[in-house]
């Protein structure tokens, strides 16, 4: 009786002790498991959120969020300074950690950022617009998106993320995509 008392507890720990199985590549993905990576940042009319590569708790940079705070996380999240520049004949500074994305600042505070080409896919709205998608992409995501012609070329907004295109067309490529002021001379 002993032996066999033995052997089942010896039994147990082996199992309770293994890794869990892996599950076969084809088996279905619980509901509420994400399937994807999460994004690098959500681009917003009001500001920006950029992803925490740890998974922690994403931290909003609000329009008005104080330029030294704003600098201080972003180059916490990339690991360096950012390049600092201006805008021509404003009072606007620019702020670049090599992302092309630029973030801008009037009077210490954020004003707003602007996403060009080269920018990562995983720089998108709520409704996963990047630079990059086409205007199909965009017109899905928002039916009612008019594009108007404009002295810098076919623009169109998204509530009030807005941005340029490469054409009319269905095809056409999102080229930028900002909020906020921005450096655009028109």
């Amino acid at each position: 009786m002993r032996q066999i008392a033995f052997a089942a507890a010896a039994l147990f720990v082996v199992v309770a002790c293994s890794e869990p199985a892996t599950p076969p590549a084809d088996a279905p993905t619980p509901a509420g498991t994400p399937t994807a990576p999460p994004t690098e940042a959500v681009l917003e009319g009001d500001g920006f959120t950029p992803a925490q590569p740890d998974g922690g708790t994403a931290l909003k940079l609000p329009f008005g969020m104080a330029e030294a705070d704003v600098s201080r996380v972003l180059t916490g999240l990339h690991g360096r300074q950012p390049t600092r520049d201006g805008c021509a004949d404003t009072d606007l500074v620019v702020l670049d950690w090599g992302s092309n994305v630029d973030f801008l600042f009037e009077t210490g505070a954020l004003v707003g950022w602007y996403a060009s080409e080269g920018a990562p896919e995983g720089f998108s709205t709520l409704s996963n617009i990047h630079v990059g998608s086409t205007l199909a992409e965009v017109r899905t995501a928002d039916p009612a998106v008019e594009v108007r012609e404009d002295t810098v070329g076919p623009e169109f907004s998204l509530g009030d993320v807005h941005g340029f295109l490469s054409g009319t067309g269905d095809d056409a490529r999102v080229t930028a995509l900002y909020a906020g002021r921005a450096c655009i001379f028109r």
